[in-house]
């Protein structure tokens, strides 16, 4: 799914902590850029670490769930 372009960026959450800890400095920067893409409309999370890709699933579908929410208001 592709962020709707009306929606001027993504929140960061303070419970995504734990999870982030998790990962390497290096996973986090790509688990990162793999969020811009998908803001962008891109999936790249298969080229992700796993451990990075489960940290994928639970924000991206985050993001769904804001978007839904920024859309219905």
């Amino acid at each position: 799914m592709s962020y709707a372009k009306d929606i001027k960026g993504f929140s960061m959450y303070p419970t995504y902590r734990a999870s982030l800890a998790l990962l390497s400095d290096t996973e986090r920067g790509q688990l990162l850029m793999s969020l811009f893409d998908y803001y962008d409309g891109q999936d790249t999370s298969h080229t992700l670490p796993p451990a990075a890709q489960m940290a994928f699933t639970f924000i991206s579908a985050r993001m769904e769930q804001d978007k839904t929410l920024y859309q219905s208001r």
